[in-house]
């Protein structure tokens, strides 16, 4: 299952934390894979998240954005334009092994805030802080 998020470009997240690749930093700083001038993606995997928590930054609109995994997914990346703006966060799972009459789930949550919405809001080394809450896993 292959889940993309696509951020609408009147916003301008230009940093992005994915943890044990960026540290709030943008794709195009320390690209896994590069397209030319158009795009550039900092890819991750299950193998190499040092934790389960990714988020975006948006300077301009003060603006964050918040994911965290229950279950980790098998791959995914984090792209910028050639503005700098960080366009998409992608993950996937895999569910090649699931067998007839059997099932799979998996959890994640996301947060989306504003200082304008959370006027306490912390300085993004402090934001993972305030984001992670437990996941109810409720399949």
């Amino acid at each position: 299952m292959y889940i993309s998020y696509f951020f609408d470009l009147y916003f301008r997240f230009e940093q992005a934390y994915v943890p044990g690749s960026l540290e709030w930093e943008n794709p195009w700083d320390k690209p896994s894979l590069v397209s030319g001038n158009d795009w550039a993606v900092v890819t991750f995997s299950n193998e190499n998240l040092t934790d389960n928590y990714l988020g975006g930054y948006d300077e301009e609109n003060e603006l964050s954005f918040a994911l965290q995994f229950a279950d980790l997914p098998e791959w995914g990346n984090v792209g910028a334009l050639s503005s700098r703006q960080i366009d998409a966060f992608r993950f996937q799972y895999q569910f090649d092994r699931v067998k007839h009459y059997q099932t799979a789930s998996f959890a994640y949550q996301i947060l989306t805030f504003s200082r304008s919405s959370y006027p306490e809001m912390p300085q993004l080394n402090e934001l993972e802080k305030h984001v992670r809450t437990p996941i109810c896993n409720c399949l």
